[in-house]
C-alpha cells in the first residue's frame, strides 16, 4: 500500500504475525546483500560488519528471527540427541536460547548456560522467561571467539555457529569446547551442511 509517497504494510500483512520478524529480518539483510556488485567487482566483501555492530532494532528482529525458526528444528535436536541426564550445559552463541530452553525441558536435571554477546542478553533472558526456565537456563555475556567456556559441563551445543568460521577456527573451537566438557561429556553440533562442489 502506498500512502504519501511512502510504502506500507497493509494490515493482511501485518496479520502475519510469527513471520513478521523474519521478514523485518530479511529486510535487515538487505544492507549486506546491497553490496554484491562491489563484492564480485572486487573480490572480496565490502561490509564486514557483524552482529556487534547491530542495531538495537535489528538485532531484536534478527533474534525473534532465530527463535522463531528454531522451535521445531530445537525439539528436534534434544530428541535426536538422545541426551536426558546432562547436568551442565554450555550453549555457545545460544542467541535466543530456543535450543538451551529445548535442552532443558528433555533433560530435568539440566541447568544451561548460554553463552552469547551481551546484546543478545536481555532478549534471551525474555525468551526464557515466557518459556518459566529462568531457575534453569541464564545467560552470561561474551564473544565466543574469546570468552572462557569454563569446565565440567556435561554437555556443549554448538548451533548454526560452524559454518561461520573456516576449518581451522572451528578446529581451535572444538578444542576448547573438549577442554569445558567432563570425560565422557557431549558436543552436539547443528548446522547447515554445504556440498563444496
Amino acid at each position: 500500500l502506498k500512502r504519501d509517497g511512502v510504502f506500507h504494510c497493509t494490515d493482511e500483512s501485518k496479520a502475519l504475525a510469527p513471520g513478521r520478524a523474519g521478514l523485518l529480518h530479511m529486510v535487515h539483510l538487505w544492507d549486506t546483500w546491497s553490496t554484491l556488485t562491489e563484492c564480485v567487482r572486487s573480490g572480496k566483501a565490502t561490509a564486514t560488519r557483524g552482529p556487534e555492530s547491530f542495531s538495537e532494532e535489528r538485532t531484536r528482529t534478527f533474534i525473534a528471527a532465530m527463535h522463531a525458526r528454531a522451535q521445531d528444528d530445537a525439539q528436534e535436536t534434544a530428541r535426536l540427541s538422545g541426551i536426558r541426564d546432562a547436568k551442565r550445559m554450555l550453549d555457545v552463541g545460544g542467541g535466543s536460547g530456543a535450543y538451551s530452553i529445548a535442552f532443558a525441558k528433555a533433560c530435568p536435571t539440566l541447568h544451561a548456560e548460554i553463552l552469547d554477546l551481551g546484546a543478545v542478553v536481555p532478549l534471551a533472558e525474555e525468551y526464557i522467561r515466557n518459556a518459566g526456565l529462568e531457575g534453569r537456563v541464564r545467560v552470561r555475556p561474551g564473544d565466543m571467539r574469546t570468552a572462557d567456556f569454563g569446565q565440567g559441563h556435561d554437555l556443549v551445543l554448538l548451533s548454526a555457529v560452524c559454518h561461520m568460521w573456516s576449518e581451522d577456527d572451528n578446529r581451535a573451537l572444538i578444542k576448547r569446547c573438549a577442554r569445558a566438557l567432563v570425560p565422557g561429556g557431549h558436543l552436539v553440533i547443528r548446522e547447515f551442511i554445504l556440498n563444496e562442489e
